[in-house]
């Protein structure tokens, strides 16, 4: 179904709503509940270090500023088959590019896109970035690790589950006393240690709210 604004995509028990201006997802509902409602984004995190200071910041803000200032150039949709693609060119301050979203009949979201940089710049991460409502605060992953085995509280594990914030944990620390619990449950206004830790090579990775509902990206790679 297509609107002034908006190109709206139904199957079994799923609904999307996609900006006809961005290209971007507004709301997607899974069985009424909605699990994604924004995205996707570009992100490029370029390598840059700091100086380690006395007074460093624990909390550090979101540094995305290459992909600020997102303009479409064309958002088109067309049925292939059962599924729904909408193609979408476009533009951020600093890349150029496109992206594919192809939805199908489950609303399973698969995501192709290619784009490339105005300015020299040497990411240490990139990749495409969708919202999440906050209700969704629970990550849990699997992934293949650089080692055989590692410690069960460790942030570089390769499955497990990671709160947003964990029970039991103070506010304020006194800097004397010797901490009673693991250092991955620490946290800062944007979560814990273990919710915010980057996680490579996953096979699957998601987010699962209290009611158990989840919204899950799964690699290409994984077998």
């Amino acid at each position: 179904k297509t609107t002034k604004n908006e190109f709206i995509i139904k199957g079994d028990n799923f609904a999307c709503r996609i900006d006809r201006k961005t290209g971007q997802i507004i709301t997607l509902k899974k069985n009424g509940v909605v699990i994604l409602n924004g995205g996707p984004w570009l992100m490029a995190l370029p390598l840059d270090g700091e100086g380690c200071e006395p007074d460093h910041d624990a909390n550090i803000p979101p540094f995305n500023n290459l992909c600020g200032n997102w303009k479409a150039n064309s958002v088109k949709a067309k049925k292939e088959g059962k599924d729904v693609v909408i193609s979408v060119i476009g533009s951020y301050y600093n890349f150029i590019g496109d992206y594919r979203l192809r939805i199908n009949a489950n609303g399973n979201v698969k995501l192709d896109y290619i784009f490339a940089n105005k300015i020299a710049v040497n990411p240490r991460q990139w990749g495409m970035v969708f919202d999440s409502p906050k209700s969704f605060n629970e990550l849990f992953w699997d992934r293949k690790g650089r080692w055989s085995s590692y410690p069960s509280k460790h942030i570089g594990r390769t499955h497990g589950t990671a709160p947003l914030f964990y029970d039991g944990v103070p506010e304020k620390i006194n800097p004397r006393e010797e901490p009673l619990w693991n250092w991955s449950m620490d946290f800062n206004k944007l979560g814990s240690n273990d919710f915010r830790s980057t996680r490579r090579n996953f096979n699957y990775a998601g987010l699962r709210n209290n009611k158990g509902q989840q919204v899950m990206a799964v690699s290409k790679d994984a077998s």
